[in-house]
């Protein structure tokens, strides 16, 4: 483990009327991001639901620790991004349908596979969001003249997606032995997740679009196409090129030390982060 994550309460209060214009780039950029949205909340409920499960087996204080900061960190991704989508649905997309069909995958999966399974799909997808963290926190380009809110709840979730990086990671090494067996678990759920995931956010995405009459914008898809694809600062390129390090027998998540990225965090955390009142002193 190389950082221990934090648990911080923060309140965005996002725009809803900037919901489908908030990105600089473009209808194009905003709608793919805000499709990611979508996922997160039943998402980080599926990860939190992951780990405890296996709570109990989990004895090293430092990771009970890191899993606890881990269930808190995610629970307040979820609440945020809830708001996030609400916003979304309430501009006429077809937001809550999304959702409602993410949770039922998630809930066949949580009725369907063994435990170990679905702490591999966490894993995988972990690595997924670590890495698309990665990206936002070392592109920061891509927000320029968005919209200051909607700009810092990607990098506050960007930075705490790198934060608790290894936390799923490390359970998964405290929990599962070392066989041929867990090794086949582990690359046949990453695969899973990756198939899965992916193809709906293309059709989520294309979905949002044709609502707001994006699909023939050829300039938007340009601007896109640059986003994800340039050969240096693409978000596809990148993430691509680093996803397959997961195969390898020994990977761990901190092999990537980015940890240099989170200074600035506590900056972003004192202009959002819903503190207590202190105490009167008598």
């Amino acid at each position: 483990m190389t950082v221990m994550p934090i648990r911080r309460n923060m309140k965005f209060n996002l725009d809803p009327s900037r919901i489908n214009s908030w990105s600089g780039r473009g209808k194009h950029v905003t709608l793919f991001l805000n499709t990611l949205s979508t996922f997160f909340p039943e998402g980080e409920r599926f990860f939190i639901d992951s780990l405890r499960n296996y709570r109990s087996e989990i004895t090293e204080p430092e990771l009970q620790e890191a899993v606890r900061n881990f269930i808190g960190q995610e629970a307040m991704h979820g609440r945020e991004h809830d708001e996030y989508n609400d916003a979304m649905a309430a501009a006429g997309l077809n937001t809550k349908s999304h959702e409602a069909q993410v949770t039922w995958l998630l809930k066949s999966m949580q009725k369907f596979f063994p435990k170990s399974s679905q702490l591999g799909g966490t894993i995988a997808l972990e690595h997924m969001t670590a890495l698309m963290g990665d990206f936002i926190l070392r592109h920061k380009e891509i927000f320029e003249n968005a919209d200051p809110t909607y700009r810092d709840i990607w990098l506050w979730h960007a930075y705490e997606e790198t934060e608790h990086k290894g936390v799923a990671y490390d359970a998964w090494l405290a929990t599962q032995d070392d066989s041929m067996l867990a090794y086949a678990n582990r690359i046949g759920t990453f695969a899973l997740a990756m198939g899965l995931f992916w193809p709906l956010v293309t059709a989520y995405y294309l979905s949002n679009l044709r609502k707001e009459k994006g699909l023939t914008d050829i300039r938007g898809w340009m601007t896109m196409g640059h986003f994800l694809f340039n050969r240096k600062s693409g978000m596809f390129t990148t993430l691509f090129s680093e996803a397959l390090d997961y195969l390898r027998r020994d990977f761990h998540p901190w092999d990537h030390d980015n940890s240099d990225l989170l200074r600035e965090l506590d900056a972003l955390a004192d202009l959002y982060e819903q503190k207590p009142p202190k105490k009167k002193t008598a």
